[in-house]
């Protein structure tokens, strides 16, 4: 993937998309800023859109745990793949 003329990221279209056999959920909560604290704090990266994050390197049950941990009602949370495109924005920091 090349944006403004800088390589961002290569390999499989599974890696790109933050794949690569590396579990990927999305989670809303009702404090995603502490929750993507947390979850920084225990490995894991989180990129996120408004109040969806996105975690790769962790399971639904994962963050759940965290969440529980620190007290953070989740909102909603399912396993997911992103797109092509919401990886080019992640990636790139540009706007969707």
């Amino acid at each position: 993937m090349i944006a403004d003329g800088t390589l961002r990221a290569q390999g499989t279209l599974q890696q790109v998309l933050g794949g690569d056999g590396e579990p990927a959920a999305e989670v809303r909560a009702q404090d995603p800023t502490r929750l993507t604290s947390a979850l920084e704090a225990r490995g894991h990266r989180v990129q996120r859109d408004g109040d969806v994050l996105l975690v790769l390197g962790a399971t639904a049950q994962q963050i759940g745990e965290v969440a529980s941990e620190e007290r953070v009602a989740v909102l909603g949370l399912a396993p997911r793949t992103r797109s092509l495109e919401q990886a080019f924005f992640a990636m790139t920091g540009a706007p969707a």
